[in-house]
């Protein structure tokens, strides 16, 4: 009774609270209401307290002292910030009021268009008004640092789903490392920003707040002093947006932020070579790229073959403008200017010159992002060719085979096929490896292979193998590719991960594997985690956070030997002849040779890394892996691999002492979680059996358990 009662007055007490914020903010509200800047139905969406409440009434009461947007285009910050001390009331209040409305953006995303108060309009006019009430036609404009025909390309997956692209990238996509424009690259400055990253803010927002403010850099291959000295604007923010606004895309495409940098380096646009005289050119030749080249550096490159030095020169175009010059045919020249991206690459890569060493000259506007491509910022002049360099050419890209190993996955192996052909980089065959499944996986691959644009080889086994890595062996020894993806059958790719991955291996061929951080999904999609890195923390919890290319040798000693740091094979690109003569060595294996094959490969060359989430791995009860890290002969097979990582000549103590520790840790885990294997002989010790680590201590040196 006294429940009922309590309910009923609070219920009275907050109609009583809506009649009076009804009376008082009656003409108010009714102003707001026909203002087309005010959204109601999206406020009331936004802001779920305001439920029961005319969304006016609601936002002058309570949401305009709380911080509340009235439409996910106005920016109370950005315009309280804009308007400096002359916002001395809520920011969308005075918006509506302010003259500056007319000349001023309500949102970083926006630009007050030129014309908006060319025509007489009524006094609750506003721009962002007349932009809501002619569907995005009139009053504002995007800002040219959201593309959307770039957001939607990269991006087929919100195209797809139907949302307005730019609300996406507002509510979600800057904040999951999705790029507005090809000259910020959000995901590079969340990897490089870990404050912004960890407070949840938009990236492009934040540069454009604070970011270009303190320096920081929008795009790994843009230098914002460059970027700042060729600019007409005053600030970072605005260079960016001028920048952007040029339309040089084509340029910016062969420079992503991914990719290793050549090894060269560029001159600034006024201390050409040549300007040194000709006993410059003895020591080496000069590559010349030419992108938007000014008609001065055109004479200047010509005048210079005329003088008889063309013997040094090597042109490069990468725009259409710069061909012509190149026609005449007095010096080595080739255009790229409807190329793809990696054909630039390889060109840089091959560096087949004559001489001891090559000059790179960008003739490009001092700022273009064609200058970083090459332009190492401390401005290094030179580097020497390999001594077995060739003919002048592009490399030929690799080639790479995806193997689907299969075992009772008929309900996902259709969605990873599709994720397979989804990708950007194009693998040239598919075999699907089916461990004598039980369901339909066999046939629905075969239907698959059946209307697929590349190859798909099926293959059943008419018996279980036992060991999930016997398909890798298979695999590895019919596949024909020069890189291999093992792509499990229930995990899910990003249709970039082939795209990112397979440079690490076509740039450096010292790398014998790359594999990017995984996110992880459950049995019906749903999200669970953005990545794994909650699972090396214990190991280095900013290791993972960047990308890196670093020897087998240092992966092993920090990392390799403490525990498997790869959780997932599925976002591992191989080296596939590597692979191959390596894989047979896994047949004893139930649960840990991903691991040992990690190592085994460490040994043979360097790893590289892409910290983006580019696999999504699957995450549900019967996952065999899960079962693994429950089962005594799991721990067993993880035991052996440490002890014999461990025993390596030259392996630090301070690696050793971490992967004892984190196998007492597993230990202890198996212990609790299903008590000691008595049973078992072979696993009894297990949980408790340290001599062979001890063996491996200083003699000063005691093992206790955590």
């Amino acid at each position: 009774m006294r429940t009922t009662l309590t309910s009923a007055l609070r219920d009275l007490s907050g109609r009583l609270r809506k009649l009076a914020a009804t009376l008082r903010f009656f003409r108010p509200a009714a102003r707001l209401r026909r203002n087309p800047a005010f959204d109601g139905p999206w406020y009331r969406a936004a802001h779920p307290d305001s439920a029961g409440w005319d969304a006016a009434v609601h936002f002058l009461a309570i949401g305009a002292g709380s911080g509340y947007r009235p439409h996910a285009l106005f920016d109370g910050e950005w315009w309280r910030e804009r308007r400096g001390e002359g916002c001395h009331t809520n920011p969308f209040l005075d918006y509506l009021d302010a003259p500056e409305r007319w000349t001023l953006s309500p949102s970083p995303y926006l630009v007050v268009k030129a014309d908006a108060g060319a025509s007489p309009q009524s006094d609750d006019a506003s721009p962002l008004g007349l932009y809501r009430a002619s569907d995005g036609h009139a009053g504002l404009e995007r800002s040219s640092l959201f593309d959307p025909e770039f957001y939607a390309r990269n991006n087929p997956d919100v195209v797809a789903a139907g949302f307005d692209l730019l609300l996406h990238f507002i509510e979600n996509g800057g904040r999951e490392g999705r790029s507005p424009c090809v000259c910020f690259d959000a995901f590079h400055y969340l990897s490089t920003n870990s404050d912004v990253k960890h407070r949840g803010d938009e990236p492009l927002r934040h540069f454009l707040m604070r970011g270009a403010r303190q320096g920081r850099t929008p795009h790994r291959a843009i230098d914002p002093a460059v970027l700042m000295a060729d600019s007409q604007q005053t600030g970072l923010s605005n260079a960016l947006a001028e920048y952007q606004a040029s339309g040089r895309h084509g340029l910016a495409a062969y420079t992503h932020p991914r990719l290793p940098p050549p090894g060269a380096a560029a001159p600034l646009f006024d201390d050409w070579p040549w300007h040194r005289g000709s006993p410059a050119f003895a020591e080496g030749r000069l590559l010349v790229l030419l992108a938007g080249a000014p008609q001065e550096a055109l004479t200047a490159l010509s005048a210079s073959a005329a003088d008889g030095r063309s013997p040094a020169l090597w042109a490069v175009a990468l725009d259409p403008e710069s061909t012509p010059l190149l026609d005449s045919g007095t010096f080595p020249s080739l255009s790229l200017s409807h190329e793809t991206p990696a054909s630039l690459r390889a060109l840089l890569r091959a560096a087949a010159f004559a001489g001891p060493a090559i000059e790179v000259l960008v003739i490009a506007p001092p700022g273009h992002i064609a200058h970083s491509l090459v332009a190492e910022r401390e401005g290094l002049r030179r580097f020497s060719p390999p001594p077995h360099a060739g003919a002048f050419s592009p490399g030929k890209p690799l080639t790479i085979s995806v193997v689907v190993p299969s075992y009772n996955h008929a309900a996902f192996i259709e969605q990873r096929l599709g994720s397979i052909l989804a990708q950007r980089r194009a693998p040239c065959e598919i075999i699907v490896i089916d461990d004598a499944s039980q369901d339909d996986s066999v046939a629905l691959a075969r239907a698959f292979a059946a209307s697929a644009g590349v190859p798909v080889q099926v293959i059943a086994r008419a018996q279980n193998s036992g060991s999930p890595f016997a398909a890798w062996a298979e695999g590895a020894r019919l596949a024909k590719g020069d890189l291999l993806w093992i792509a499990e059958s229930d995990d899910v790719a990003d249709p970039r991960l082939l795209e990112r991955l397979a440079p690490f291996l076509e740039n450096d061929a010292r790398i014998v594997m790359a594999y990017c951080q995984s996110a992880a999904i459950g049995r019906h999609g749903e999200w669970l985690a953005d990545d794994h890195l909650f699972y090396t923390d214990d190991v280095d919890p900013r290791r993972w956070e960047k990308p890196y290319n670093v020897s087998g040798e240092a992966e092993i000693a920090s990392a390799l030997a403490i525990k498997n740091t790869i959780p997932n094979v599925s976002a591992v690109l191989f080296r596939r002849h590597d692979l191959a003569e390596i894989a047979p060595a896994l047949s004893k294996d139930r649960y840990c040779g991903d691991w040992r094959a990690y190592a085994m490969l460490a040994e043979r060359g360097s790893i590289g890394y892409s910290p983006e989430a580019l696999n999504h791995t699957r995450r549900h009860a019967d996952n065999l892996t899960m079962a693994g890290e429950r089962n005594a002969r799991a721990l067993r097979e993880a035991q052996d691999i440490r002890l014999w990582l461990c025993r390596r000549t030259g392996m630090p103590k301070g690696t050793i002492r971490a992967s004892f520790k984190q196998h007492q840790r597993e230990t202890r885990l198996q212990r609790e979680r299903h008590g000691r294997p008595d049973g078992d002989c072979a696993t009894a010790t297990l949980s408790e059996d340290y001599g062979s680590w001890l063996s491996l201590q200083g003699p000063d040196e005691t093992a206790r358990p955590l």
